[in-house]
């Protein structure tokens, strides 16, 4: 009894260490997995604006401002801020405000951060359609949001009234934005409506009708 009881001690303790094992090389395991996804996280935000820029701008022929042109675009967004223009923060506002009101529409602007870029793929396109400016910021989105006082903001459409556009407050921080933004050519999109042809009405086909009935009886 002495030995059998012994050997299920040993037993009971190999089954223990080998339970021990398993456990801690699955967490090594997750924690590896981990580590390799915040790697690859990490080289996916280095190569973010290659992987943006590539795609996005090849479908759409949008611009991208340079690191000087972003900076006064930033500038200026500060500027207009004390005036009595409208921001459009976010993908789906930005979305919505191009379907219902493109009119008073002046500018949109896209970080260069958006990842997935397929999330503001269709962005450029609406502005194509409406003829509306567009440009590709070359900052991240906590530095948009930064000049707009916020925290984030991935993507930015200016709203000002038609008849307020050329007031003199605006033209001074619009003409930054009119020299780096400019309207996406799609090649496969004609925004011309088509020509109307003129239609000739024909007035006597109830007589025609009439003498064939005639000639049938």
């Amino acid at each position: 009894d002495f030995f059998l009881k012994r050997r299920r001690k040993q037993l009971l303790t190999m089954k223990k260490v080998a339970a021990a094992r398993s456990a801690s090389s699955s967490k090594a395991a997750v924690i590896s997995s981990k580590a390799n996804t915040l790697r690859k996280l990490k080289n996916a935000k280095a190569t973010v604006k290659l992987s943006f820029k590539s795609p996005l701008a090849t479908k759409t022929h949008l611009k991208s401002a340079t690191a000087d042109g972003t900076k006064a675009i930033l500038n200026s967004l500060i500027g207009l801020r004390s005036t009595a223009c409208r921001f459009v923060i976010g993908i789906n506002a930005v979305t919505k405000l191009l379907e219902k009101d493109a009119k008073s529409t002046q500018f949109v602007l896209i970080c260069s951060d958006v990842m997935p870029h397929v999330l503001v793929e269709h962005l450029p396109i609406m502005c194509a359609v409406h003829d509306i400016p567009c440009l590709l910021l070359s900052c991240p989105s906590p530095k948009l949001g930064q000049s707009l006082n916020i925290l984030k903001a991935t993507t930015v459409a200016i709203k000002v009234p038609n008849d307020e556009i050329h007031s003199s407050s605006y033209q001074q921080y619009f003409s930054i934005l009119q020299n780096e933004a400019m309207i996406p050519r799609l090649p496969w999109l004609k925004t011309r409506e088509p020509e109307l042809q003129s239609v000739e009405l024909v007035e006597n086909w109830p007589k025609r009708t009439k003498e064939k009935l005639d000639t049938i009886l």
